[in-house]
């Protein structure tokens, strides 16, 4: 492979990731083929074999869309796997021969029973094995697109995936004077708990978080954002606290924990969120909705 042809497939890898074609349907998100290829940028850091045995990556996949996807009653972890060989960055080299016998799309059961294999294809997987530092700039690019900053290296880590490797991009800047604005609307209190800290006059411990996703088109309003010490940014954007109609604080039925992680999150459920300064406008319902719909893992604990 001469050098130029080099740059231009590294070219069309950078766009095919930029440009993924996720499955969409009104404002619903399906970071399904996302986190495949996180999982496949992880087996190349860890040296895997360039293909990947369904039933291999089916655990791993399910584990990563219970974590991280939306809330559901069930992962599909063949979705992906399936059709992420439509734009151009994997292959099931024997789904042919699968198609004839499942139809367009075969079934879970048929891609067990034939241990369907699927993987980069080899001139990518080439030249993701000599450009280390390649691996872990798709995977912050990725990471950036479709999830916020505060999942990103735990997602990264439950893929196996190394994002400092081999010097990888830094975080792209979100918009600027958000968070100044976001904390400043709260007097830099977190409106769930109400955590304050100052180390030689500068906040520590409380974040900017956007309410709908940066990744999925929220925009960098005060009505999109809302001030949150580090422990409640987490759990709102895992989906174990969320935002009702009334901007009363949802807890998910769902997350459990000792005695200390408890009194941390039970207690709240119910609870109004803190108001912003008079003249900053609140949480927006809108806002509030999409993250109730595509983050928050109902259902509520009662107040």
């Amino acid at each position: 492979m001469t050098t130029r042809s080099a740059t231009d497939l590294e070219r069309g890898i950078r766009e095919a990731v930029a440009h993924l074609r996720t499955w969409k349907r009104g404002e619903r998100r399906a970071p399904h083929k996302p986190l495949l290829l996180l999982y496949a940028l992880g087996r190349i850091q860890a040296g895997a074999p360039r293909l990947a045995d369904f039933v291999e990556a089916e655990s791993c996949l399910k584990s990563l869309l219970e974590r991280f996807g939306p809330p559901s009653k069930a992962a599909h972890p063949l979705y992906p796997f399936w059709h992420l060989q439509g734009d151009g960055l994997w292959e099931v080299p024997r789904g042919k021969d699968a198609a004839r016998r499942g139809g367009h799309a075969p079934l879970v059961s048929l891609a067990r029973e034939l241990h369907l294999e699927g993987g980069f294809p080899e001139p990518i997987e080439r030249l993701l094995k000599r450009r280390p530092v390649l691996v872990s700039e798709l995977g912050r690019a990725i990471l950036e697109e479709h999830f916020p900053e505060s999942l990103q290296d735990e997602i990264a880590e439950a893929a196996g995936l190394d994002l400092t490797a081999q010097g990888g991009a830094k975080r792209q800047a979100r918009p600027p004077g958000f968070r100044e604005e976001i904390l400043r609307a709260y007097e830099y209190r977190c409106a769930i708990c109400g955590f304050q800290a100052l180390l030689d006059g500068a906040v520590i411990g409380v974040e900017a978080a956007h309410v709908r996703w940066h990744a999925y088109g929220g925009p960098a309003v005060v009505e999109n954002g809302v001030a949150l010490c580090v422990l409640h940014h987490k759990l709102f954007d895992l989906g174990v606290l969320g935002i009702s109609p009334g901007r009363s604080v949802l807890v998910s039925t769902r997350a459990s924990g000792e005695a200390e992680a408890s009194a941390r999150m039970i207690p709240f459920a119910g609870r109004r969120l803190r108001s912003p300064q008079e003249g900053k406008q609140a949480v927006g319902e809108a806002f509030a909705g999409w993250h109730r719909r595509e983050v928050f893992r109902g259902p509520e604990r009662a107040a």
